[in-house]
């Protein structure tokens, strides 16, 4: 987790979040880690309202899954 690391690990996990509705099974490792450090950056209510939203999407639609 390189650099990224002392800054993911103050949040703690949940159901879902940006690499998820990113394209899960197709987004590399470090893209991961970038989506997560800039989550991690501007945390909001708003922003977690947009994923959990786009996530339920994605679900439905079955995007990413394999």
């Amino acid at each position: 987790m390189g650099d990224y690391y002392n800054i993911i690990i103050k949040v703690k996990p949940g159901l879902t979040g940006p690499w998820q509705i990113a394209g899960r099974s197709d987004v590399t490792f470090e893209d991961r880690l970038v989506m997560d450090n800039e989550y991690c950056k501007s945390m909001s209510i708003i922003q977690d309202i947009k994923i959990v939203m786009k996530t339920i999407i994605k679900v439905v639609k079955k995007d990413g899954a394999r």
